[in-house]
C-alpha cells in the first residue's frame, strides 16, 4: 500500500490507470522510479510534478537501476477495479522486475503517470504514490510483487 499519495493524484489514480489501459493518449504509461533519499520523502506529498519530487530525493540511474514503464499491455482493467463488496476502488500493479542492479541502494519507488513518454520532461510527469522499498543492489533480480498500490474509499 502507498506510504504517500500525492495531493495532485488523490481521487484520480484510477483515472490515470484507465487512460494507460485505453491508450488515451497512446503514449501514456505508468512509470516506476527507484529513489534513494536526499531529503525527507514525507514532505513531498504536496508536489505536483516529478521534477519537483526529484529535487528532494535522488533517482537511482546507475549500477543497473532504471525507470520501468508499464503500458496498456501490463495495465489491465483488473488493475483498477471497483470493489463493491468493500465499497472502494482497489488500484494495483502487476508483478514487475526492476532488473538486477549490481550496487547502490534504494529506499522507495515512485509510481507516476506520464502522458508524453519520450518527448516530455520530468516536469510533465505526475507523481501518484510513493512506496517504501529498501533494497541494495547485489546482482540479484529485484521483483515488485503484484498487489494493491492504494485502496480508495
Amino acid at each position: 500500500m502507498a506510504d504517500i499519495v500525492f495531493n495532485i493524484a488523490k481521487g484520480r489514480i484510477s483515472e490515470y490507470f484507465n487512460r494507460v489501459d485505453q491508450n488515451d493518449p497512446s503514449t501514456g504509461v505508468i512509470t516506476l522510479v527507484p529513489v534513494s533519499v536526499a531529503g525527507t520523502v514525507a514532505n513531498v506529498g504536496h508536489m505536483d510534478s516529478l521534477d519537483l519530487v526529484l529535487a528532494v530525493t535522488t533517482e537511482r540511474t546507475t549500477s543497473g537501476w532504471a525507470r520501468v514503464e508499464l503500458t496498456d499491455t501490463e495495465i489491465l482493467t483488473t488493475n483498477y477495479d471497483p470493489n463493491d463488496t468493500d465499497d472502494r476502488m482497489d488500484v494495483s500493479i502487476p508483478e514487475v522486475s526492476l532488473g538486477s542492479p549490481t550496487a547502490d541502494a534504494i529506499v522507495g519507488i515512485l509510481v507516476c503517470y506520464d502522458a508524453i513518454t519520450g518527448s516530455g520532461t520530468d516536469a510533465d510527469i505526475i507523481p501518484l504514490t510513493h512506496h517504501d522499498l529498501a533494497v541494495t543492489g547485489d546482482s540479484s533480480e529485484v521483483i515488485i510483487n503484484a498487489g494493491d498500490l492504494v485502496q480508495i474509499s
